[in-house]
This record gives structure tokens, sequence and C-alpha cells, in this order.
């Protein structure tokens, strides 16, 4: 092979190995690790370089470059294919409840971000995380479109918080890690528990001061903690909401622990790959680039609609969805 057909090969062929990895026997850190949450774009090059190099390989190659091509299609395809391909019939009740959680990133101009966020969106209900002192005082000020919230009292450090046009009847707050269980009352369903939620970031594993991976430990317990609580919530056949910010994909082990028995909002009723977030150099974009913010319900809240807003000010986009109250 030259040297370009040996990297084509060699490219696709770990490709491969990291798809079954993970999916077999999924690692909490290191390169593997952060080859899940950049799957994605790792088959996606393994697909061009393919298609761009099979006709310069010998015939034998070709069936071997071909069978690992299948192959990476046949195991990645079914996590891709847009939810309006298959989607969701709602049944029951047709009034809505109209959810959203966005990560307006910390940082000047907090206020009038803030602000901006709100005045997009129609949600009934709104999750937010990294709320300093200023978004808080802001968002306090807006009774009129939220007469019920739920935000922290201290600010000497960044928190999520709730905003309702329902009565929020009980809270309960975790600092390690930020997230709010607040138990809301909206008129066309019985009380539902809501869950804002804001994982803290995996970690850069360095070796000789050059990152090598990453280690997702800390942020898997955290999730471990929050789906504690969710737990006992399903065990007593409370009607759920958990959104917000969990810097995870949905390609990584962490995924399957929070969302078990949970409905995914945009696997329901969202379309195309529903990315949330971008680097901060180029929050300008008006797109995603990994999808990290969610919106999980109960069975018996179905999702109808479900989309991203990536126009505000931050390097995550809003997150908006209905949710249909069942029998």
């Amino acid at each position: 092979m030259t040297n370009p057909q040996a990297l084509a090969f060699t490219w696709i062929a770990a490709t491969v190995a990291i798809v079954v990895l993970n999916i077999l026997l999924p690692q909490p850190f290191g390169l593997s690790a952060m080859g899940a949450v950049l799957e994605q774009y790792l088959v996606l090059i393994a697909l061009v370089a393919g298609i761009a190099a099979i006709r310069s390989f010998r015939p034998a190659e070709r069936l071997v470059v071909v069978a690992l091509l299948v192959a990476l299609v046949a195991i990645t395809l079914p996590r891709y294919v847009p939810a309006w391909i298959s989607p969701v019939a709602l049944t029951g009740t047709e009034d809505v409840i109209r959810v959203a959680t966005w990560n307006m990133h910390a940082g000047p101009n907090a206020a009038d971000r803030a602000l901006k966020g709100i005045s997009s969106s129609d949600a009934q209900i709104m999750a937010m995380e990294e709320l300093g002192a200023e978004a808080v005082a802001a968002l306090e000020g807006q009774a009129s479109r939220f007469p019920y919230t739920a935000l922290t009292s201290d600010t000497a450090f960044l928190d999520v918080g709730l905003l309702s046009e329902y009565p929020i009847l009980e809270t309960q707050r975790s600092t390690n890690p930020p997230f709010l269980r607040a138990v809301v009352d909206p008129p066309s369903a019985d009380p539902i528990v809501v869950y804002a939620v804001h994982i803290p970031l995996a970690r850069l594993v360095y070796i000789g001061g050059i990152p090598v991976g990453v280690d997702f430990s800390v942020r898997d317990k955290a999730i471990a903690t929050v789906r504690s609580r969710v737990q006992e919530d399903l065990a007593r056949n409370q009607r759920v909401i958990v959104l917000g910010d969990f810097n995870m994909t949905e390609r990584e082990r962490a995924y399957d622990l929070i969302s078990s028995g949970l409905r995914d909002s945009h696997l329901d009723a969202g379309n195309g790959p529903g990315f949330s977030w971008r680097p901060p150099p180029i929050d300008f974009v008006p797109f995603g680039m990994l999808r990290i913010d969610y919106v999980f319900s109960t069975p018996d809240l179905q999702p109808s609609t479900s989309s991203v807003d990536c126009s505000l000010p931050s390097d995550h986009c809003r997150v908006d969805v209905e949710l249909a109250p069942t029998d």
C-alpha cells in the first residue's frame, strides 16, 4: 500500500475498533473514552477516506475496505437515524407542557443574555445553568413572565435555576453536583418532579504535560448521584422531567445510566442530530457540534416536538420541548 492508502486503511480499522469497543466495553477514561465522544466525526472521516481511496486499492484490499465500511455503517447508523423517520404518535390529552433548558455560559453581560434567553422562548418551565449573581437578579425581576422561580440564594458560585409559569410546591438543592429537584403543579396534569441539572466536565489526562485522553469518573459519579434521586421518584410512580447540561454524548455509557426507563425527547420527536454545544471561541456559529443538553421524561410525558435554538449568546444552544401528558 502507498502511504495514503495505509493511512486510510488504518483510520477505518481504528474507527471500527473504537466503535466496537465502545459498544462492548465502554471506557471511563483515556483515548477510547474520547473516541466515544467524537465517534460521529471519526466515522464520517472513515467513510470519506474509504470512498476516496477505494479505487486505489487492489481487488482483495477493496473487499476488506468495503467489509469494514459496511460494518461501520451497520453498527453506527441506527444511532443517527433522524426521529422523523419513525415519529412518535401522540395519544391521550392534547394539552402540552412546554419545557426548555439552556446553559447561558458564565461571562459578561449576563443580565442581558439571560433576559434574551427567556424572551425568545415560549417555555412554561425553563431550567437554566451557570447562573451568577447578575443573571439571578435580572431573572428575579421577571415575575410577569415566570411568577414562580427557584433561583440560587448563594450567588458566590455558578448554579442552576428553574423558572415556571406554574406553582412550585417544593424544592431541594444540591451543590455537589449542582442540581435542583422541584415539584411543579401544572393545571393540566398531576404534579411533576422536575430536575434541573448541570453535570461537571470531564478532566483531561496528561502524560508529560501532553493531553492524551479524558477521565470521566467525576462526571459519571455526578450522573449516578442524580440518577439515584430520580430512581426514588420513579419508585414512587411520579411523573419526572430531567433536563439540563449533562456534558455527555448519547454514545457514552453514562447516557444509558441516566436515560434508563426515560424518554429522550430528541430521539422521540426531534429532527437531525440535535447538537446543542460548540466550543466557546466559535459560539457565534448558528449550529452545535455535540449533543450534551437533554430533556428526559417518564413514559407518561410524551414528547411531541424537540428543537434547538443556537442563535443565543452562549456556547450552548437552548433545547425546547413540548411534552404531552398521557393516561
